[in-house]
């Protein structure tokens, strides 16, 4: 059983969403197909895709799916959201998928972050799973490569406050030359003044193997700030490989084709435990 929906953007390009039941945990299928229409974009409705002519199949993997929630493996360099550049985004995808039945965001991943996003079917599952990540009771886990060797044991603590910064980017809220490591915590020398402008942020991380020059880390967010991943493992000397926005520029680790960093497990309360499989470009960076 399936229907189809139609969308054009300014030029008169048209989508054509096949959309299929989802009945069955694991189940791939596939989304949809651009492709060239003949129609006026009045008569395909208002969906803007920046769509000229070409053809795009995205398959979304579903990890979990009941009458309260969906779990999707996002892939990789794929906008969560819409952006300026007006390209096709995920949300509008599974948003078509799953018409007409409605489809509620609860947390949001970067880009180039691949893994487990989760997607409520409805408000009463929406406010619940809200209310557990305000209230930190979400564990969530990802995996990095990031740069150089971060020779720890057990678990280390990244307890560095953020704020933003220039250019749609985030930092910490203090000197970079007053982030100093004590025992397995990495933080300020000097505690920010109370009134000082930044977030208290916080990660844990324990480095899982060494490969060359790089390290695979399971990361663990217990807040949830912005790029926190991002920036707090780049301001301790280690980026993630592929950041082309916290990493050293122009550095050979950041020609990598995708961002190594990786949702892959996450801990709900009431509902389980989601884990998303990596993608055939997540490797051991050369």
């Amino acid at each position: 059983m399936s229907g189809e929906r139609r969308l054009a953007d300014k030029t008169g390009v048209c989508r054509t969403t096949k959309v299929p039941v989802l009945r069955y945990r694991n189940q791939i299928f596939q989304v949809s197909e651009i492709q060239r229409s003949k129609g006026k974009p009045k008569d395909c409705g208002t969906l803007r895709e920046r769509a000229k002519g070409y053809k795009r199949v995205w398959v979304i993997e579903v990890i979990h799916q009941s009458d309260d929630l969906l779990v999707v493996n996002k892939p990789p360099n794929v906008a969560l959201l819409a952006d300026r550049s007006g390209a096709p985004n995920f949300w509008d995808e599974i948003k078509a998928a799953l018409a007409p039945r409605k489809a509620y965001l609860v947390h949001r991943l970067d880009k180039g972050t691949s893994g487990v996003l989760m997607v409520a079917l409805n408000q009463r599952t929406q406010r619940t799973l809200t209310r557990a990540f305000q209230q930190r009771r979400i564990g969530k886990y990802y995996l990095a490569w990031v740069v150089g060797r971060l020779q720890a044991p057990g678990t280390v603590k990244i307890d560095l406050p953020l704020r933003p910064g220039r250019k749609s980017r985030f930092r910490v809220a203090g000197p970079r030359d007053q982030i100093h490591r004590r025992g397995n915590t990495w933080q300020l020398r000097q505690p920010p003044p109370a009134d000082a402008p930044g977030a208290a942020s916080e990660t844990r991380v324990r480095t899982l193997r060494s490969h060359d020059q790089r390290t695979l880390l399971l990361a663990r967010p217990i807040t949830g700030r912005t790029h926190q991943l991002r920036v707090h493992l780049s301001w301790i000397g280690h980026p993630i490989v592929g950041d082309n926005l916290y990493g050293r520029p122009d550095s050979p680790e950041q020609q990598n084709p995708r961002l190594q960093l990786h949702c892959h497990r996450m801990r709900v309360p009431g509902f389980g435990c989601f884990a998303a499989p990596t993608t055939k470009d997540w490797a051991p960076p050369a």
